[in-house]
C-alpha cells in the first residue's frame, strides 16, 4: 500500500521523473500473491484505482539500486540492516519517522478482521511519505538550480563539461 501512496504523490507533485518506487517483501509466503484486497478497497475509496503490484522477495541489488529502503516497523527495519551488504549506501528507515502526527510505526493490518487497520496504515503512509517528499522536494530544487547553473556556465563560458551522468534517479523500496 504503502508504493501506491508513494506513486500517487509523486504523481501529483509532478515528481514522477525523479523518483522510482517500487515495494517487496522480506518474507517468502507474500511472493507471487497480489495486494490484500482490504488494501485495494482502501487505495480505491482514496480515489487510486490504477495501482496493480505482484509481491517479489527483496534482493541483495535493491540494496545497491535504491537510495532509501523504508520498513514499517523496528522488527523490519533489523531485518533489513541484517541483510544489508556492507559496501550498500542504501538508506534505512522507518516511513513513519517521517509522520508529522509522530506515530513512528506503521502496523501490518494484514491479520485484522475489518478494513480499520487499512485505513490507519494508509492515512500513516500518507503523511509520511507527503511529508518525506516535501523534505526532499527542496533538495530537487536545489540539485535542478545546480544543473542549470552548470549548464550556463557550461554553455557560456566553456570552463566545464557536461555531467556525463544527467540527473540521478531517487529511488524507494518500500518494505512490509
Amino acid at each position: 500500500m504503502a508504493e501506491a501512496v508513494f506513486q500517487n504523490q509523486i504523481q501529483k507533485m509532478d515528481l514522477t521523473d525523479f523518483w522510482e518506487v517500487e515495494s517487496a517483501a522480506l518474507l517468502e509466503y507474500h511472493v507471487g500473491n497480489d495486494p490484500e484486497p482490504r488494501a485495494i478497497a482502501t487505495l480505491q475509496k482514496a480515489g487510486i484505482t490504477d495501482y496493480s503490484h505482484i509481491a517479489r522477495k527483496i534482493t541483495t541489488d535493491d540494496f545497491y539500486k535504491f537510495d532509501w529502503i523504508f520498513g514499517m516497523d523496528e522488527y523490519i527495519i533489523h531485518l533489513l540492516y541484517d541483510k544489508q551488504p556492507k559496501d550498500s549506501q542504501a538508506k534505512i528507515e522507518l516511513l513513519g519517522r517521517y509522520d508529522p502526527a509522530g506515530i513512528i510505526v506503521i502496523r501490518d493490518p494484514l491479520f485484522d478482521v475489518d478494513s480499520a487497520g487499512f485505513e490507519k496504515a494508509f492515512q500513516q503512509a500518507l503523511r509520511s511519505v507527503c511529508a518525506f517528499l516535501e523534505i526532499h522536494k527542496v533538495f530537487f530544487i536545489f540539485f535542478l538550480f545546480n544543473i542549470y547553473i552548470h549548464i550556463y556556465v557550461s554553455f557560456f563560458f566553456k570552463k566545464k563539461k557536461r555531467s556525463s551522468n544527467g540527473m540521478n534517479l531517487c529511488k524507494i523500496n518500500a518494505i512490509y
